[in-house]
C-alpha cells in the first residue's frame, strides 16, 4: 500500500494517520518516506513493528495514530511532541469512558464498575449474591459493560448467557490460540468430572 504526502515545510511536525478498517489485524513493518527527487540520501524508513487493530467505521484514526506513537516511541506525557499532545489527551478521554451506554465489542474503553453480576436473581432468592467493590472498597473491580439492570434485582446487571459474547477491551481479549487452549482445558475438566 502506498500514498503520496506533501510536506508543508521543513521543520514543521507532521504525522501519518493510518485508519485500519479491515476486519483482520494488520502488522505494518515500516513507513517509508521517499523524496520526490529520488535522492537516496533524502529518503528515510521509519520502523513501526506494530499491530493495527480494526477500528471500525465510526472510530477515529487519531486514536490509532497515538496508540502507534506510544508503542513506537515510549515516552512520558510531558515528552510528547506538541503536534500529538491534543490527540493524546483526546485518546485518554476516550479510553476512560463516560460511564454511560452499553459497550460494543469493537470499543476500546477501560471504564470500571463493581461486580454486581455474580448471582442469578432470576432463579430465586438463594441465588442472589452481594455486590463486590464500591466506594468504600474499590477493589475488586471489572470493566463496565453497561448491560441493563436485572428485572428481579435492581442492584444487579442482567446476565449474559452463552454463546453471547461479553464485552472485553480489545487489548485484553484472548488470541485465537490461547482461546483454543482455554477451551481444551475446560473440556478436559468436564471429562474429568464425568469420568473419575
Amino acid at each position: 500500500m502506498s500514498c503520496v504526502i506533501t510536506f508543508p515545510k521543513d521543520g514543521q511536525e507532521l504525522f501519518i494517520a493510518y485508519k485500519q478498517c479491515h476486519p483482520l489485524t494488520r502488522f505494518p513493518h515500516y513507513v517509508g518516506v521517499l523524496s520526490p527527487l529520488d535522492d537516496p540520501n533524502s529518503s528515510s524508513r521509519i520502523s513501526c513493528w506494530n499491530s493495527l487493530a480494526n477500528v471500525g467505521p465510526k472510530k477515529s484514526s487519531e486514536v490509532v495514530l497515538t496508540d502507534w506513537f506510544k508503542k513506537a516511541n515510549p515516552s512520558l506525557p510531558n515528552e510528547t511532541p506538541n503536534g500529538l499532545r491534543a490527540l493524546r489527551e483526546k485518546e485518554l478521554r476516550a479510553l476512560r469512558g463516560n460511564g454511560q451506554g452499553v459497550r460494543k465489542l469493537d470499543d476500546r474503553v477501560y471504564d470500571f464498575d463493581v461486580y454486581n453480576d455474580l448471582g442469578n436473581p432470576y432463579r430465586g432468592i438463594d441465588f442472589v449474591r452481594p455486590t463486590l467493590g464500591g466506594h468504600k472498597i474499590p477493589y475488586p473491580r471489572r470493566c463496565r459493560t453497561g448491560r441493563l439492570l436485572s428485572e428481579t434485582d435492581m442492584s444487579a446487571e442482567s446476565r449474559i448467557e452463552n454463546p453471547l459474547p461479553m464485552y472485553v477491551p480489545r487489548d485484553e481479549q484472548f488470541e485465537e490460540s490461547k482461546r483454543n487452549i482455554f477451551s481444551a482445558g475446560r473440556f478436559r475438566a468436564v471429562l474429568h468430572n464425568l469420568l473419575p
